[in-house]
């Protein structure tokens, strides 16, 4: 993690801290997930990053690496600068059709692409298990696009959510 230096904090949840981090060298933006090692790093956790490298598609999150220290376990990803859907849906209260088309044909491609890769059923009664409003692996998220002037919708995989 001394590759790293922390920039803010994002959130934190049963499970971690989530905080904006970059990378000392290339200045590169990344959200890393911190979660205390001990009964929190269970077989769930193991199977979310065995399952999250090998996930490549635009509408998800990206998997950069994991690091180890003696005391957490930091999983680093990709940044999303736009926050989080619910909070832009909360803040809109409602979108037009033509911005929710854009949202749903976004979270629709990234849900076919993790079908495709069999990993659906798993992420949702993994879900569905845990608690019903835990939301815990599946999250969306937001990203700039400056090619479309756009909010992008990702995934991500989120054990501390």
């Amino acid at each position: 993690m001394q590759n790293y230096e922390v920039v803010k904090e994002l959130g934190s949840g049963n499970f971690g801290v989530a905080r904006l981090m970059r990378h000392k060298e290339t200045k590169q933006l990344v959200a890393m997930k911190y979660i205390e090692r001990g009964r929190k790093i269970d077989e769930n956790v193991a199977r979310e990053i065995i399952n999250h490298r090998s996930l490549r598609h635009p509408n998800i999150i990206r998997f950069k690496e994991v690091l180890l220290t003696s005391t957490h376990l930091g999983i680093v990803m990709e940044y999303a600068a736009g926050g989080e859907l619910f909070d832009r849906i909360c803040q809109a209260g409602r979108f037009s059709e033509p911005e929710a088309r854009y949202f749903f044909q976004q979270l629709i491609s990234g849900v076919h692409y993790c079908h495709n890769m069999v990993l659906l059923s798993f992420l949702l009664y993994s879900s569905i298990d845990q608690s019903v409003t835990d939301n815990q692996y599946c999250t969306a998220n937001l990203s700039q696009r400056s090619e479309i002037g756009k909010h992008t919708v990702r995934w991500k995989s989120s054990t501390s959510s």
